[in-house]
């Protein structure tokens, strides 16, 4: 096992650094010039690169739901008609919780504090699975495809689903060949799933 010098160990660095920097040294490779539908497209696939990856899932839902946001108002705009929301809902309604309170409270709790500062909150991971396959669906209306961590994560999040989706899902037969069904299986053993599935996607498509 490699040792840590005792100067790595005991070493605290504090490193100042001007506010003008930022301005007075910017070029412009330091520039990002990005469109809305290519600012929810990253956020998706880095919420879902980060949920297999084992992150936290407040951050996972943090930019799930900025992803969400964006991807939500611009089909709306564009071909409403397409929209996956209204299919959430519906799909949503026996539960005891509103559309909203299951799409969009946390991720309105976790970006502000201005009026519930001392507040806390509670969401189940579900509920960010959610909000991300709705979200997948959306974008992929919007650009016509889906990039490989959408594709991985509208499959494998079938097959969490697949009991509850039945035989009489089109693709159930194909995600039960593939990834197997998850529907019974603990979430860590899901997420294990997930991440090993994106790997191997992501390998691939080097």
């Amino acid at each position: 096992m490699r040792q840590r010098t005792p100067a790595v160990k005991q070493a605290r660095i504090r490193v100042n650094i001007p506010c003008e920097l930022s301005v007075a040294n910017s070029t412009a490779m330091d520039t990002v010039r990005i469109t809305k539908k290519e600012t929810a497209t990253r956020q998706l696939d880095g919420a879902i690169q980060l949920l297999f990856a084992g992150a936290d899932i407040v951050a996972v839902h943090t930019l799930a739901g900025a992803g969400s946001k964006i991807a939500s108002d611009l089909i709306e705009l564009e071909q409403s008609e397409k929209s996956w929301d209204p299919n959430t809902q519906e799909v949503s309604a026996p539960i005891q919780r509103s559309y909203f309170q299951l799409m969009h409270a946390t991720q309105a709790i976790l970006k502000h504090a201005d009026v519930d500062p001392d507040n806390a909150h509670e969401f189940e991971i579900s509920d960010t699975f959610a909000l991300l396959a709705t979200s997948v669906f959306n974008i992929a209306k919007l650009t016509g495809g889906l990039t490989t961590p959408q594709a991985v994560y509208q499959i494998w999040y079938a097959a969490c689903n697949l009991d509850a989706l039945g035989e009489s899902f089109e693709h159930h037969a194909v995600v039960k060949d593939v990834v197997g069904d998850l529907s019974k299986r603990t979430i860590s053993y899901q997420l294990a799933v997930g991440r090993r599935e994106l790997q191997e996607a992501m390998q691939d498509a080097v």
